[in-house]
């Protein structure tokens, strides 16, 4: 008996280990399945769900097009690549390769495995704190990373095969790339479905340094003003120049159902339209074709591809004094972000420390903008547009310096707004050095009321005879008696 009962735990957390029956595995004691079937489940059901869509989408204009000689199966073979493409597979074709992609394509399976992440925590119990086998029941940062990582890992794998599967000798997806895009995408949409699911995003600040925590809030406020500055550009690019994109729809004839296919396209391309939108703000601008150029101190365009969403482009060599003035909102971006750090950090930091935090915020702003300028642009084929959309590098090392500066700045000159002020008195205190008028004062007498308790020795005691004056009701002995000669 007493051999069982050692034995006993060391089986139950060996099964909770392993892959059988343990919460990994297949089923868990309290019904559950395994993070594995769990996690394959949820990406396959993302995987077929996004190829699904973007099939009858494609499939829908491929019915209604009367000029097109391709066959149905074709059609979902475009649908595939298409499906891949949206995680930055690359597609080589016999005109050359094809890298970029509609950021709006990816916003499908990005949505997709959000939702995954969240199923795949509420199957587990990462989502139902107290219920479960003990690793379900601890909602913990490990228990969510083991998820996300099996749930990415499917996820690739199924990408991979169906590059394999629709691939031909006149198009094919790269299974490598495929899976790795698939990968990352996956770790992020579906890390942040499980960490929301699971409650874990106060957890996750308190993990980082105070420093950490103050540059990454300043650094999302950094990049989302200069996305709003491209996403303004965009806007009235295109509202100054409605006519020309009127034109190039009238143009291309595209009928009704070409007609939501082409509106449906410029949706799906607006958000690449924002981060070129935000490299022009920054200055390197962008290219759409090589040797071309557009950016705040000049322009040189070639022949455009046309779609109505490239009208927004600037005409001439010469840019008018409000384009060239979109200079100052990288400038801005850094002062706010250093007003960010400023209050973000703790109290006491010195000044060359937040000098430092505000350095950082500009790295890491030009890390992020580098990073949505590289997915936005790429090659779309061969010869005139192998080079599309702004430069990495040119507009990361572009906001790294003016973002950085003006946030080193402001963040070393600015006071510590969370600290009190040392030079003004405490209201919240007592003043030691003035006497305290809401307590008596016991080193004075109190004017306002006597004192019952003692007698008054400014007035004359009417209870007692006054001693000053002679006693009238006993005889005078100095005198002599008269009555007794």
């Amino acid at each position: 008996m007493a051999g069982t009962r050692r034995a006993g735990p060391r089986s139950a957390a060996a099964s909770t280990r392993g892959g059988g029956t343990g919460t990994r595995g297949g089923a868990t004691r309290s019904g559950r399945p395994g993070t594995l079937v769990a996690a394959a489940i949820a990406a396959a059901g993302a995987a077929v769900s996004g190829i699904a869509v973007v099939a009858a989408v494609v499939l829908l204009a491929w019915a209604t097009d009367s000029r097109t000689g391709a066959s149905a199966r074709d059609a979902v073979r475009t649908a595939a690549d298409a499906w891949l493409l949206a995680h930055r597979g690359t597609l080589r074709l016999p005109s050359g390769t094809v890298v970029a992609v509609p950021l709006g394509l990816t916003v499908l399976p990005a949505v997709l495995l959000h939702r995954a992440g969240v199923s795949v925590a509420r199957s587990l119990g990462i989502a139902d704190p107290g219920r479960g086998t003990p690793e379900a029941g601890k909602p913990t940062l490990g228990a969510a990373a083991r998820a996300v990582a099996a749930l990415a890992a499917g996820y690739a794998a199924l990408a991979a095969l169906v590059a394999r599967l629709a691939a031909t000798p006149e198009a094919a997806v790269g299974a490598v790339s495929a899976g790795a895009g698939a990968a990352v995408l996956a770790t992020v949409a579906a890390g942040i479905g499980v960490v929301r699911a699971a409650q874990l995003g106060k957890a996750l600040p308190g993990r980082l340094p105070a420093a950490a925590a103050a540059v990454a809030r300043a650094t999302a406020g950094a990049v989302a003003m200069l996305l709003a500055a491209g996403a303004a550009l965009v806007v009235l690019g295109l509202a100054a120049h409605a006519g020309r994109a009127t034109a190039l729809t009238r143009a291309l004839d595209p009928g009704l159902v070409g007609g939501v296919v082409l509106l449906v396209v410029g949706v799906l391309l607006a958000p690449n339209a924002v981060v070129w939108g935000a490299g022009y703000a920054a200055g390197p601008g962008f290219a759409v074709g090589a040797g071309t150029a557009v950016s705040p101190f000049g322009s040189a365009l070639g022949p455009v591809p046309a779609l109505p969403l490239l009208a927004a482009l600037p005409q001439g060599d010469t840019v008018p004094p409000a384009l060239r003035a979109v200079l100052v909102v990288p400038v801005a971006a850094g002062a706010l972000a250093g007003l960010l750090v400023s209050r973000r950090l703790p109290p006491g930091t010195p000044p060359r420390w937040a000098a430092a935090s505000g350095a950082a915020t500009g790295a890491a702003s030009g890390a992020a903008l580098g990073a949505l300028a590289g997915l936005a642009g790429g090659s779309v084929g061969g010869g005139y547009l192998t080079a599309v959309g702004p430069s990495p590098w040119q507009v990361g090392l572009a906001v790294l310096v003016e973002v950085g500066g003006p946030a080193a700045l402001v963040a070393a000159i600015l006071p510590d707004r969370s600290a009190p002020d040392r030079s003004a008195p405490d209201r919240s205190a007592p003043d030691r050095s003035a006497p305290d008028r809401s307590a008596p004062d016991r080193s004075a007498p109190d004017r306002s009321a006597p004192d019952r308790s003692a007698p008054d020795r400014s007035a004359p005691d009417r209870s007692a005879p006054d001693r000053a004056a002679p006693d009238r009701s006993a005889p005078d002995r100095s005198a002599p008696d008269r009555s007794e000669r």
